[in-house]
């Protein structure tokens, strides 16, 4: 039996309703929030793409793709669902592990746990996530594992009238087979944010990371919390920000 195949994709672009182009914001060393995501979770064994949109404020992205050593991937601005799609169709692949690029705390031993986790998985299973309602970890943390296949079905399933489901990409795909990602005796913080949506969230992530230090391309969620644990007014930074509904993008 062929091992089904497995790429990654990390859908970024400049535009941003909170904080315009805070991918290419310097988080650490002068490198940006883009380029600390990808030296985290790029690995040479898995095949990784970025996927961005046509405008034009994306060409950086675009060459800091090709910077970085990943591949590019430019397509519609609001339907980033077709951009996932194309990629697929254009490697053939399975399964897509989905990054975000304004979650730099993710790192490669998640990707690599959602994948151990593919043959386990029954033939019905759309998503491996960390599921909303029943979250363990922080927001902006656990990658996503998706089913091309079921992808593919809920393009043609999306009504007109909620096309939001369509750049959020597999938000409809939550009413379906979903799987919580296994991670067993990890420290579980459901309520704090390590996404980087507005400036708060931004200096929370400069703020760890210059705690973290030189060790931050492979420092583990477990010393990240712990780090946290012993400074928790590093939480108050973000503490008010409110997560925008699926429905507002």
């Amino acid at each position: 039996m062929v091992d089904p195949k497995v790429i990654g994709i990390i859908q970024a672009r400049m535009g941003s309703s909170r904080l315009p182009g805070k991918i290419l914001a310097p988080i650490i060393e002068n490198l940006s929030l883009l380029a600390v995501l990808a030296k985290r979770v790029v690995s040479e064994d898995l095949e990784w793409w970025i996927a961005t949109t046509s405008e034009p404020s994306d060409d950086i992205i675009e060459v800091w793709a090709d910077e970085l050593g990943l591949k590019a991937y430019r397509g519609e601005t609001e339907d980033v669902l077709s951009r996932f799609l194309a990629i697929a169709k254009l490697t053939q692949s399975d399964w897509v592990i989905r990054v975000t690029a304004d979650d730099p705390f993710m790192d490669r031993k998640t990707v690599n746990r959602l994948i151990e986790m593919i043959p386990s998985l029954e033939n019905d299973i759309d998503l491996v996530c960390d599921i909303p309602g029943k979250k363990k970890f922080p927001l902006g943390y656990i990658p996503e594992l998706v089913r091309v296949d079921s992808l593919t079905r809920i393009a043609e399933l999306i009504p007109e009238s909620e096309r939001f489901h369509r750049q959020h990409v597999t938000s409809y795909l939550l009413q379906g087979n979903v799987r919580q990602i296994n991670y067993p005796n990890t420290p579980e913080r459901p309520s704090w944010r390590w996404t980087v949506d507005t400036l708060e969230d931004l200096m929370l992530t400069r703020e760890v990371f210059q705690l973290v230090r030189s060790n931050w391309q492979n420092v583990s969620y477990e010393e990240i919390v712990s780090i946290i644990d012993r400074n928790p007014s590093l939480l108050e930074i973000n503490s008010s920000i409110r997560q925008k509904s699926i429905e507002e993008g």
